[in-house]
C-alpha cells in the first residue's frame, strides 16, 4: 500500500485515540495495510461482517475515509465472546468520529436498507456455517454458503467490492509443528474449520461476482520483502496461511 503523509497521520491519530502503544498498534497497522491495499472506500458505505470490537471498522472510516462503516456483530455472544459488543461500544466511544454504526445482529437475520459499496469479512466467513470438512463433502454447509454469497451479492451496489481475509486450511507450519518444530508465523488453531481460497472464489463466481483475485498477506516479520514476493500464494502457504480474496459485483 502506497502511503502518503496524510494517511500515516490518520493512522497515528487512530492509534492515539485507541490508547495503543506503537508496539501494540504495529500488528493491527500491518494487517490493515496488507488487507485493505487496493480497496477504494473513501466517501463510500462499507459493511464489516463479524466486526469484533470494531478496530478495522474504525480503520476503514478514520484512516481510509469511508463515509460509513456498519459494524455487524452477532447478537448472541457466548463464553469468551459474550463481551464483544460492550467492548466495541467502549472502543467506539473512545475513537469513533460518528461514522461507525454498530449493529448487533446475525448475518442470517441482517437486512440492509440500502446497498453497500464494499463488504469486508475479516476472519469471519468460515463462522457463518462452521464445518470441519471441505464444503464439497458437506452438502448442507455448501448450500448455506451458496445462500450466503447470494446475500453478499445482493447487499452490494453494482461495481461494489467484496473482500474476504481468511486463513487457508493448508499450512506448512500445521505439519512441521507436529514434528516438534517451532511456529514462527502461525498460532495453534483448528485449520479444518477453514476452507481454501479457491472454494470461496468458486462460490463468489457462482453468485455472480467477477474480477476475482486471490493473494497472500505478507507476514509482519517479513515486511521488508517486495509485495510480489511477500504476497505470493506459495509464500502464504509456507508462512502465515493468510490470504485475501477480492471480487466485484457485476
Amino acid at each position: 500500500m502506497a502511503l502518503d503523509r496524510a494517511h500515516r497521520q490518520r493512522e497515528e491519530a487512530l492509534r492515539i485515540a485507541l490508547g495503543r502503544t506503537p508496539e501494540q498498534w504495529s500488528p493491527v497497522r500491518h494487517r490493515a495495510r496488507e488487507v485493505f491495499d487496493g480497496l477504494a472506500v473513501a466517501g463510500r458505505r462499507v459493511l464489516d461482517v463479524g466486526a469484533g470490537i470494531g478496530t478495522y471498522s474504525l480503520y476503514l472510516t478514520r484512516v481510509l475515509d469511508a463515509a460509513e462503516a456498519v459494524a455487524l456483530e452477532p447478537s448472541a455472544g457466548t463464553g469468551g465472546h459474550a463481551d464483544i459488543m460492550p467492548r466495541m461500544r467502549a472502543r467506539l466511544d473512545a475513537a469513533d468520529d460518528g461514522r461507525v454504526r454498530p449493529v448487533q445482529q446475525t448475518f442470517q437475520a441482517y437486512a440492509p436498507a440500502a446497498p453497500f459499496d464494499a463488504v469486508v469479512l475479516l476472519n469471519s466467513i468460515n463462522h457463518l456455517h462452521e464445518t470441519r470438512a471441505p464444503l464439497d463433502r458437506h452438502p448442507a454447509a455448501l448450500d448455506a454458503y451458496r445462500h450466503a454469497f447470494a446475500r453478499l451479492h445482493d447487499w452490494l451496489a453494482p461495481g461494489g467490492a467484496l473482500l474476504i481475509n481468511e486463513l487457508h486450511r493448508v499450512c506448512l507450519e500445521r505439519y512441521t509443528s507436529q514434528l516438534g518444530l517451532p511456529r514462527l508465523f502461525t498460532r495453534e488453531i483448528d485449520y479444518d474449520l477453514h476452507q481454501t481460497p479457491e472454494t470461496w472464489a468458486r462460490l463468489a463466481r457462482e453468485a455472480g461476482f467477477g474480477d476475482i483475485r486471490i493473494r497472500g498477506v505478507t507476514p509482519r516479520r517479513l515486511a521488508f520483502l517486495p509485495a510480489a514476493v511477500g504476497r505470493h500464494r506459495w509464500m502464504s502457504l509456507a508462512t502465515n496461511a493468510m490470504f485475501v480474496m477480492q471480487a466485484t459485483r457485476r
